[in-house]
């Protein structure tokens, strides 16, 4: 289970705090039972200058994470102070407009127009606004399930007059009574939803050609800005065998997936080039159970392994870093320049240092540190006065390295993931608010 925990009362500190600052918002939908119940992102419709405003408004609220998914639509992750060994937390999706493959479907002054206070708490659209969006969003994302037919259902009878106008503003003639009828019975059994997409979509884009390549262009430049600034995060846990390394990376990626779109794990390299024929078991049980490789070998290794970690850093975790993916790493390349034994090299170690400054960083190492005493009792295999030896290296490695966290791993599993994943956080807090122009 998640440590992340949809917070209700950091709800009510950021909608009180966009009233305060006199900022027009809407929630567009599925609110029923905010804010004691909040089970996903809160999607919300705000003016532009609002949108411009709200990074900073954010900020003093805990500002985690952006992601701009639209080229008027952003993703916000705000996450509080742990309580409870639970870290509260709100997905936050706010878009100027409702757009879809390009087209602008509603805009924010529709969405205001007829807003009404919903428990005295917060702004929602009017029904028949609500009934546009849900209907063009599902239909958009061709899922209709029961509970949405039932509820468009809902939405239609309470404004059927206005509801029939968004119908017959987003579908041609022909489709009109076939929208109606499915809408106001919540039929929707007899439709391809693919078909009704291509119907609604091509109706609106021969209306609005000029605005569909305008999109196209703000969506290059989009992407183009994710690609330079990647969303994603890319850490690798480095640290003596039985410090705890995999347990410490089951627990990250399960506690805060939440601030992410993915998560990926992986072991010590990306095998883009070569897929290794060692087991992960096979290395831990026994590590420097086999000699050490000659010199040219090693040399010939060593490079593989840099070609290896270049061409999968590019086309694997860099990649997945755009796609706004968790990418953790059990060991990688440093490791070898700490303990050589462990993977043969027998090799000239300037030879690997070298290389290893062409190999891309990671955003952040996460070293687990303790006693050597400690670490031999939990993994007996490598002999006490080498496990002395490698946690010196690690040491040293972890203080030449400008980005990387040594945590003691003397301490229990949910205490080191409670470091690790404050670390984390406040990481991603700086990179936002520095994205955002915001220090």
């Amino acid at each position: 289970m998640s440590k992340l925990i949809y917070d209700p009362y950091l709800f009510q500190q950021i909608f009180q705090t966009l009233d305060r600052e006199k900022i027009p918002y809407v929630i567009a939908h599925g609110y029923d039972h905010f804010p004691e119940e909040i089970t996903s992102d809160v999607d919300v419709i705000v003016t532009p200058e609002g949108l411009y405003r709200l990074p900073e408004i954010l900020s003093s609220l805990g500002l985690t994470q952006w992601i701009q998914h639209e080229a008027t639509a952003h993703f916000f992750i705000l996450t509080a102070s742990p309580q409870n060994g639970k870290i509260p937390f709100l997905q936050f999706d706010v878009s100027s407009d409702f757009r879809r493959d390009g087209l602008i479907l509603l805009t924010a002054e529709e969405f205001f127009s007829g807003r009404k206070r919903f428990k005295d708490a917060f702004w929602v659209p009017s029904a028949d606004v609500e009934f546009a969006y849900y209907l063009s969003k599902k239909i958009g994302k061709q899922i209709l399930t029961q509970e949405h037919a039932a509820r468009l259902k809902r939405l239609f009878h309470k404004a059927p007059e206005q509801c029939v106008a968004w119908i017959e503003r987003f579908f041609p003639l022909e489709w009109r009574d076939v929208i109606i009828l499915a809408s106001s019975s919540g039929n929707w059994s007899g439709l391809d939803l693919s078909v009704v997409k291509e119907e609604m979509i091509g109706y609106l884009s021969s209306k609005e050609k000029w605005r569909t390549r305008q999109y196209r262009w703000f969506e290059q430049t989009r992407r183009l800005k994710r690609v330079i600034k990647p969303t994603g995060l890319f850490v690798q846990v480095i640290g003596l065998d039985g410090s705890g390394k995999t347990t410490l990376i089951q627990k990250l990626a399960e506690d805060l997936r939440g601030l992410f779109r993915k998560t990926a794990c992986f072991h010590f390299r990306p095998e883009v080039i070569w897929r290794s024929r060692i087991s992960s078991n096979e290395d831990i049980q026994n590590p420097h159970g086999k000699e050490c490789r000659s010199v040219v070998p090693s040399v010939f290794k060593v490079f593989a392994l840099t070609g290896d970690w270049i061409a999968g850093y590019w086309s694997k975790i860099y990649l997945s870093k755009v796609q706004s993916t968790f990418v953790l790493y059990d060991r990688s390349f440093v490791d070898l320049l700490v303990d050589p034994k462990r993977y043969r090299y027998g090799g000239p170690m300037g030879l690997a240092r070298w290389l290893a400054r062409f190999i891309p960083k990671p955003d952040l190492f996460l070293f687990l540190d303790l006693p050597a005493e400690v670490a031999h009792a939990r993994k007996p295999e490598i002999p006490l006065e080498e496990a002395r030896i490698l946690r010196q290296r690690y040491l040293e490695l972890a203080r030449a390295l400008p980005n990387a966290y040594v945590l003691d791993a003397s301490l229990s599993p949910a205490d080191v993931a409670d470091a690790a994943e404050e670390v984390i956080i406040s990481f991603l807090k700086e990179r936002t608010a520095r994205r955002l122009g915001l220090t």
